[in-house]
């Protein structure tokens, strides 16, 4: 038998193996590699899987996700403005249908009478921005108005709260034109000796009487250097003025502590800087140990109304401070302590806004009652839900609440319950639009018989059987 010596270095101890234990030794360890080269093949299979998995699936994630988008888009209810601004609505608003579709026909022949017979070039573009602003003008409402992209671009720039101009605060006037209703004693226009009171009735050689405010505005603006020539009505006497504008750093808020401790505050306007110097005002006439606070908003023509929002939380209890009606108006439950509403006639316009009632899983757009009392979840709370008792006919009070301990967060003097689904319609709007579906498939069914196409008359007339 062949021996062979090995020796251990560590602990100079001898080991005697045979030839065969040797070669199956070797046998084992090359079988031990051999099993751990396939498991780790197999290892980096699975990872090189794994990793493709999530990116497959994060494609498509972002494949749905782009998909959806574009839909929303081509239907209407994702919109991109002008300056980048995505604004979602619930609504579509598309371009498929409407009043255009009605008068396009006669535009087109207008059109082409004009291009046979005017002699003059006619600026396209300014006759199809003049077109949509006459159709938003017929609706009579000053505030209602079409902006270009130029224009709305320098709408915001108004609210920015520093622009190129001749420094004033102006509104429209009743009489027509541009009423300057604060003009800045430190400003171009001041300089130039316009003062608080005048009137506005041209911007260089462009009448203003008849224009609305944001496009007069933004002739008045421009670059800072440059001269704009303004014709003024002042005391009944029309005069011209030359001012030079620049820049116009807006000063929204004016206060002053008076002799007995009461502090005042003239806001002139509602910009984005409003909030801000509002908010400093009121630090320092606190500062200054005033017992009470004066709001002077006399002359203010408006703004934003998120900046009047942050202002009246800052002062102001939580609760309700502001809402806005749309056609929708009658579909929304206002209700106030004192009012006469009686609980049974609350839950059926609950029930008519698509609210659920669930008195024991209480989320949103659900509702629940506990004897006199209701208690409404809406579904536009981030956590508060809204607490109404009754007593008798009327509405006893009103509260705000937590929705998982029910402890009260505040009392409100008003609240308005919006409906929970934007796709809620008034019963009469219903009615209505189900009559003149029915108008419209009774016309059908005559058109198909006159062309002896009585199978599909067939067919509209039994769906029209079941249409409720």
């Amino acid at each position: 038998m062949i021996m062979e010596v090995v020796m251990d270095n560590k602990e100079d101890d001898i080991s005697i193996h045979t030839k065969e234990q040797i070669a199956g030794n070797e046998d084992n360890i090359f079988e031990q590699a051999a099993k751990y080269e396939k498991k780790r093949e197999k290892s980096h299979y699975f990872k090189n899987g794994l990793l493709l998995g999530i990116v497959a699936a994060f494609l498509v994630m972002v494949i749905i996700v782009v998909s959806v988008a574009g839909v929303c888009i081509q239907k209407g209810y994702i919109h991109i403005g002008v300056n980048g601004d995505v604004y979602i609505q619930s609504d579509a608003v598309t371009d498929g249908s409407g009043i255009g579709s009605e008068v396009e026909a006669k535009l087109n022949a207008i059109d082409s009478v004009l291009d046979s017979f005017y002699f003059d070039e006619v600026d396209e573009e300014k006759a199809k921005n003049n077109i949509y602003k006459a159709y938003l003008s017929s609706y009579g409402d000053k505030y209602t108005v079409y902006y270009t992209a130029d224009e709305y671009n320098k709408l915001k720039e108004t609210t920015n709260g520093t622009f190129y101009g001749i420094g004033s605060v102006c509104q429209l006037s009743e009489e027509g034109g541009i009423l300057l209703v604060d003009v800045y004693d430190n400003g171009a226009g001041y300089k130039a000796g316009l003062r608080t009171g005048d009137r506005i009735v041209k911007v260089d050689d462009t009448d203003v009487t008849d224009m609305d405010l944001s496009s007069a505005v933004a002739l008045v603006k421009g670059e800072k250097g440059t001269t704009v020539r303004l014709g003024i009505v002042r005391e009944g006497v029309t005069c011209d003025y030359t001012v030079v504008r620049d820049e116009v750093e807006i000063q929204t808020v004016n206060y002053a502590m008076t002799d007995d401790s009461i502090g005042y505050i003239a806001i002139s306007q509602f910009e984005s800087v409003t909030a801000k110097q509002f908010k400093a005002a009121i630090e320092d006439l606190k500062a200054q140990g005033a017992k009470g606070i004066v709001i002077d908003i006399r002359n203010n023509p408006g703004g934003l109304l998120t900046t009047v929002v942050t202002m009246l939380k800052y002062i102001l209890p939580n609760g309700l401070i502001v809402y806005t009606e749309d056609k929708y108006k009658n579909m929304v439950i206002s209700l106030r302590p004192g009012m006469e509403k009686d609980r049974d006639d609350c839950i059926r316009k609950l029930i008519d806004i698509q609210y659920v009632r669930n008195d024991q899983d209480f989320k949103r757009g659900t509702f629940r009652v506990r004897g006199d009392v209701v208690e409404v979840y809406p579904s536009s709370s981030s956590g508060d839900a809204i607490r109404v008792e009754f007593f008798g006919d009327e509405v006893d009070r009103i509260s705000e609440i937590d929705s998982l301990t029910g402890e009260v967060k505040g009392v409100l003097e008003h609240i308005a319950i919006f409906p929970n689904s934007h796709y809620v319609v008034e019963k009469e709007k219903m009615e209505k639009a189900i009559e003149n579906i029915k108008k419209e498939l009774a016309e059908r069914v005559e058109y198909f018989k006159s062309e002896d196409k009585l199978l599909e008359a067939q067919r509209i007339e039994e769906n029209e059987r079941t249409l409720i």
